[in-house]
């Protein structure tokens, strides 16, 4: 096997390691519903009652949320 070949198959071992550890370290729904929530109370000057509302809404509901950000493609498409 040639030196380039072999190098481009290292490059394809590394891309799969990187993509295992990056799937690795995924953001659970409530880490992303809480950065959602800041997000909107700075930008909305919510008060901090108001966020306490927000918060129990999607506490209630179990899987409210903004949608998996790491999702490229909607599976209805």
């Amino acid at each position: 096997m040639s030196r380039h070949r072999r190098a481009w198959r290292w490059v394809g071992v590394l891309a799969w390691v990187l993509a295992a550890a990056a799937g690795a370290s995924a953001v659970t729904l409530e880490q992303q519903n809480e950065a959602m929530l800041d997000s909107l109370q700075q930008v909305h000057g919510l008060s901090g009652a108001q966020m306490d509302a927000l918060r129990e809404i999607f506490r209630r509901s179990g899987y409210m949320g903004q949608g998996n950000p790491d999702v490229a493609r909607h599976p209805d498409t």
